[in-house]
């Protein structure tokens, strides 16, 4: 049975294999597909353990990040297929292969149906029998909230959790559609402590242009953000003064700060991190611009005028409006 990638950006024909590893519940008749994209290392479904070796640049990125996922019952659960998608994804950038994935599950809401109490439960179980028969998700925790907390709660139950110097932050239906050099991102960050920041934009980067109106335009094609220590990026960076939820990575020591802002300056829950830079800290001018990337150094991944990073596959109220083969693909045989 052949399909298009789950990265449907890159373009590339894929052919759906069948992982190694435990055959779920035991038979041998059924096994957790993966759409296997060109794109990912051709050891990814058949020689599992040679894959997840590990070397010096994959050990540094290990240490040094945590994966987190976002996520909350919507239309498509209990299908697992966006959440598989999202973490399948997440091998473009090779150096993660070791690291701790935490997929942190919102709660529901206190008058909740039946019907979607019920397909929250169905949802745990499908999660935790990935966890316990898919390779790839050998790595993932399932941290299920009791109440619900929307997005800003979920990353506040992360920090408890974490203690790597860096999160790499997913919401479940924003997967990266092509490769990343996150080797070269962690010694980024590393090397210049004004980045602190860093997202991956779900459209090419363009001045001009809503959120993204206030990107730097003073760098060039072939050449890399210089800071005040002399050092160089190691990845194409644009500085910009706008914060998004979109997939991102942060040192956890920003994002405590962030959500310290946040919790104090918006007591509404459904008030979101996004909100508070959007409509509170948003700059409309260069000295707001300045202002930003002092206090959050906030950071675009890549080129003036690069193409997208990440594709939103609308898992919401949108979902039946879906691009194939998703539509069909939301069952989990």
């Amino acid at each position: 049975k052949t399909g298009r990638c789950i990265q449907p950006r890159i373009g590339d024909d894929c052919q759906r294999f069948q992982p190694c590893g435990l055959p779920v519940n035991g038979t041998a008749d059924k096994m957790y597909p993966l759409w296997f994209c060109q794109k990912l290392n051709p050891q990814l479904p058949n020689k599992v353990q040679q894959y997840s070796q590990p070397d010096c640049a994959t050990d540094l990125v290990t240490n040094s990040v945590t994966v987190v996922i976002t996520a909350h019952l919507i239309p498509t659960m209990p299908s697992t297929f966006l959440l598989r998608i999202c973490v399948q994804s997440i091998h473009l950038a090779y150096h993660l292969r070791r690291a701790r994935i935490i997929i942190v599950f919102d709660g529901l809401k206190a008058n909740s149906s039946p019907e979607n109490i019920e397909r929250y439960k169905k949802t745990m179980e499908n999660l935790n029998a990935l966890i316990q028969n898919d390779p790839l998700w050998k790595n993932v925790e399932l941290v299920a909230l009791k109440e619900n907390k929307l997005v800003r709660g979920l990353l506040n139950a992360v920090m408890e959790r974490t203690t790597t110097k860096y999160l790499l932050v997913f919401q479940a239906d924003m997967p990266w559609v092509r490769l990343i050099p996150m080797y070269h991102i962690v010694r980024t960050m590393d090397d210049n402590p004004a980045v602190k920041y860093i997202r991956f934009n779900k459209r090419p980067n363009v001045i001009g242009r809503g959120f993204d109106k206030v990107l730097s335009t003073t760098l060039r094609d072939g050449m890399l953000p210089k800071y005040a220590n002399g050092n160089r990026t190691w990845v194409p960076l644009l500085r910009s003064g706008a914060w998004s939820e979109n997939t991102f990575i942060i040192t956890k020591e920003s994002l405590a700060m962030v959500l310290a802002v946040t919790n104090h300056s918006l007591g509404d829950p459904k008030k979101t991190v996004e909100h508070l830079m959007q409509t509170v800290l948003h700059p409309g001018n260069s000295k707001g611009v300045q202002h930003m990337q002092k206090k959050f150094g906030p950071h675009v991944y890549g080129y003036l005028g690069q193409s997208q990073a990440i594709v939103h596959l609308d898992g919401t109220e949108h979902y039946l409006k879906g691009p194939r083969p998703f539509r069909d693909l939301w069952d989990d045989a």
